[in-house]
């Protein structure tokens, strides 16, 4: 599970830093770089989801 978990954390650091680049280079992003930024978003989201029930799952198993 912890190699699963660190891979998915680099994951999501590429994808929020590929967002931060995004808006950094234009304050004033255009349409498509607001899709990939929220789409960026959504994708951290199921990403934190996921790390939190393998930690939620791995402390169940502990007990």
């Amino acid at each position: 599970m912890e190699n699963s978990i660190s891979g998915t954390l680099v994951e999501m650091r590429l994808i929020a830093e590929g967002a931060i680049s995004l808006y950094e280079k234009n304050q004033k992003p255009d349409a498509d770089a607001y899709r990939l930024i929220g789409e960026a978003l959504y994708i951290l989201q199921e990403r934190i989801s996921y790390c939190l029930l393998a930690c939620q799952n791995s402390g169940k198993k502990s007990d």
